[in-house]
């Protein structure tokens, strides 16, 4: 894949350790003067920007007002690019109110404000591999028929590709526990589906399931809050969701983000801010 970064320059040092590390992770990735002598029409400069296939913008007040930088972004969306914002130096406030670009607000920012630069660049390879990035964790004999329909109705809109869960990613013959892993290494959000049997199924001893240290809704959960991936509860038919003292400790997770969602429209908000996919506003707006 080929990664144009665009950015203001103020910040041009971390714009070159992007282009340097997403090249060693495998990616052709370039910034202006590595293709460009001093001097080059900046037609022939935009020109080969539309061969890439994804814009990085390191977002910062600087980039904010350069027209350098808004004219890379809006040539990204004119000609249907994948964009990924990457927030490198706090402005938020600044992006939201303004004229041209407060769009981006609406797709999921990359953001070392409160993560190390490590941490953000995993998350910036996930977005940029194109592999699921949407992982629905949930028990069968609690909410096998909802899942999939909340599944179909979630591909129709973000795509299979973007989507994971056991039944269509884990085939036979595969190593459960690790297939589990290497999703988890590749998603973004995970949505956990909590229907009324959820708290309470059990196994063939009569155990719940979840007190087991390898009941593998448990292990998912716990997979999850070690990679900080945000875990978004997903509660059926308004069932109340589970008290604190009823999970292991090893399994809490926020329970901040809840609501019923088997109206599509419900899911789309609550994963859209967590997706770094270009086509969160856009096909929002029309869905």
């Amino acid at each position: 894949m080929t990664v144009y970064i665009s950015y203001s320059h103020s910040n041009r040092a971390i714009a070159e350790r992007l282009a340097h590390d997403l090249f060693n992770a495998g990616f052709d990735a370039w910034i202006d003067f590595m293709k460009f002598p001093p001097g080059t029409p900046r037609n022939e400069m935009l020109e080969e920007m539309q061969k890439a296939d994804a814009f990085l913008i390191c977002l910062s007040p600087a980039a904010l007002v350069s027209k350098w930088v808004l004219s890379e972004i809006e040539l990204a969306r004119r000609t249907g690019k994948k964009i990924i914002p990457f927030m490198v130096e706090s402005c938020w406030e600044m992006l939201a109110e303004h004229e041209t670009v407060s769009w981006l607000s609406d797709i999921y920012i990359l953001s070392i404000e409160k993560l190390t630069y490590e941490q953000v660049f995993q998350q910036l390879v996930r977005a940029l591999s194109g592999l699921p990035k949407v992982f629905i964790s949930y028990r069968r004999l609690d909410s096998r028929d909802a899942v999939g329909r909340i599944f179909d109705r979630l591909s129709a809109y973000f795509g299979e590709e973007a989507l994971f869960r056991d039944v269509d990613y884990i085939k036979p013959g595969m190593n459960f526990k690790k297939r589990i892993e290497s999703t988890l290494d590749q998603a973004v959000v995970v949505l956990v589906i909590i229907g009324e049997k959820w708290l309470e199924v059990k196994d063939e001893h009569g155990r719940r399931r979840l007190d087991s240290p390898v009941d593998f809704v448990r292990l998912e959960i716990e997979m999850a809050l070690q990679r900080n991936i945000r875990i978004i509860p997903v509660r059926l038919n308004n069932v109340a969701m589970p008290d604190p003292d009823q999970l292991p400790a090893s399994s809490m997770f926020s329970v901040a983000s809840t609501t019923t969602c088997l109206k599509t429209r419900a899911c789309r908000w609550l994963i859209c801010p967590h997706l770094p996919n270009r086509s969160c506003s856009s096909r929002w707006r029309n869905g």
